[in-house]
């Protein structure tokens, strides 16, 4: 007599979509939508949207075989693909590298182009948050705002505010050029114009105003 396969073995093997029955193994991710040459390339994550040429595309970056990353198979191409779910991507190489992280949102031209592991960022203008790769609750908004930024729950108002950030935390900056070089100081607080706009390392600062605190 042949032994009778367990139906509970069996359903634990598939998902239903649509009206059809397939193998959870070979089920696409759900919810997802793209717009753009390659954008979404080799995705495995469910609800994100990507709108432009590699957009949430890690792959894009793979300049040859485990470089720079141990998923890459050659130049422009691996199975390096987004894991992450609930991110939105708008902008050429817009969160073009990110794994893992979710959920984010990046408008702009390379915006949160290296972010992998990064969680709940927001960047809006090109090179916003470009550097960020795990680091997480950050907001910048403006051309290279926290552009080089690695760290976590800073907020960036304006073009070049807090541009050169990179492990300072808890930053506040909103004016154009605010904070702009700053670079490990934290819990500073610039509103206005070019405000503490030459501060490096000295921390727990408040500016309010045009030039305030420009050569702290």
């Amino acid at each position: 007599m042949r032994p009778r396969r367990s139906l509970v073995a069996s359903l634990a093997t598939i998902v239903i979509v649509g009206s059809a029955v397939v193998p959870e193994s070979l089920a696409a991710p759900q919810g997802n939508a793209k717009v753009g040459k390659q954008a979404l390339r080799g995705n495995k994550g469910n609800d994100n949207n990507a709108v432009g040429v590699n957009a949430m595309d890690p792959n894009s970056v793979c300049t040859g075989a485990g470089v720079p990353n141990a998923c890459c198979k050659g130049p422009g191409r691996g199975k390096c693909g987004n894991e992450g779910s609930g991110n939105t991507a708008v902008g050429r190489s817009a969160l073009a590298e990110n794994t893992t992280g979710t959920p984010n949102t990046a408008v702009g031209f390379r915006a949160l182009s290296s972010n992998t592991n990064g969680k709940q960022n927001t960047a809006v203008g090109a090179h916003a948050l470009e550097a960020n790769t795990s680091g997480g609750d950050n907001v910048a908004l403006g051309f290279t705002a926290l552009a080089a930024n690695t760290s976590l729950n800073n907020t960036a108002v304006g073009s070049f505010a807090l541009g050169d950030n990179t492990t300072g935390f808890s930053n506040t900056a909103v004016g154009t050029g605010a904070l702009r070089t700053n670079t490990t100081a934290s819990r500073n607080t610039a509103i206005g114009e070019t405000a503490m706009r030459s501060n490096t390392t000295g921390e727990l600062n408040v500016a309010v105003g045009g030039q305030a605190l420009f050569s702290n």
